[in-house]
């Protein structure tokens, strides 16, 4: 992001703002932490460096902006301590295609725990009756389950057999197109999916998804129990903006606009 504008538009119409200095980093994650509660996060990483390198961040924010967070030009230390303030929120729910995968590389390259995050790949395997081991890349995912074409993903899909192709910069517009496309079709997804599981599988998601990243992370975390006491209901805690780890859901009827959804949004919005 080099000035209060956007450097494009999503497949849904959203702003898109590569956020390549410290300063833009900054902005972005305080938009996010106080007007975004529902993010999607996609990753892109320079496969060729050990330990695995994250070259992009994408989180799109439910009916708002598309931020890229350009890693390469932030030093590691402070790209950190910065993209904590998203990850490990409580207060914002992150919905992630394959946590095994991206929480991994968000692990072992930053320490970030993926807290309060549910997987829309595992959400799918459980609408569709699949084993959990059951696995998709994301393109295939974004046109065969989301039904949505993203732009330019033909091209892409040919170019990162090129291990350093997320080394590029600047990130040209058909690499926009892609990482805008495919962070936005996951949210969309998820919330597909969610209209077709009943409480208790959404239970069965949440709690899958809190165990993968607990042994990624080395570490036991308490998922949500099967009691009287807890019953699955999961609408009246978005209202707040406040998510207890164990009560927490899209509240699909509540919180998402179809309309809305779809909907291109102004360009004169100011970082989100």
């Amino acid at each position: 992001m080099r000035h209060s504008r956007p450097d494009g538009n999503s497949l849904f119409g959203s702003p898109v703002y590569i956020l390549d200095t410290v300063d833009s980093w900054t902005i972005a994650i305080k938009s996010i932490q106080q007007k975004w509660r529902f993010i999607s996060l996609t990753a892109e990483i320079l496969s060729n460096t050990s330990p695995v390198e994250i070259s992009i961040l994408n989180a799109y924010c439910l009916n708002g902006p598309v931020y890229i967070f350009d890693f390469q030009s932030v030093g590691p230390q402070t790209s950190k301590k910065l993209i904590k303030g998203i990850i490990e929120n409580k207060e914002i729910f992150k919905v992630v295609f394959d946590i095994e995968e991206i929480g991994t590389w968000l692990w072992k390259s930053y320490q970030c725990k993926l807290l309060y995050t549910i997987d829309t790949l595992i959400a799918y395997n459980i609408s569709a009756n699949l084993a959990m081991s059951h696995k998709i890349h994301i393109s295939n995912f974004c046109s065969w389950i989301g039904k949505v074409n993203i732009p330019f993903i033909q091209e892409i899909s040919q170019e990162i057999a090129n291990p350093d192709y997320w080394k590029r910069r600047p990130l040209i517009y058909i690499m926009q197109c892609y990482l805008s496309g495919t962070v936005s079709v996951i949210m969309k997804s998820w919330l597909d999916i969610r209209v077709g599981l009943n409480d208790e599988q959404v239970h069965s998601v949440f709690n899958i998804s809190k165990e993968i990243m607990g042994k990624i992370c080395g570490e036991t975390i308490g998922v949500m129990p099967k009691t009287p006491e807890r019953p699955f209901v999961f609408s009246s805690c978005l209202n707040k903006f406040s998510f207890d780890k164990l009560c927490i859901d899209t509240a699909f009827d509540k919180v998402v606009n179809d309309t809305a959804f779809f909907s291109s949004r102004s360009n004169s919005i100011n970082l989100g």
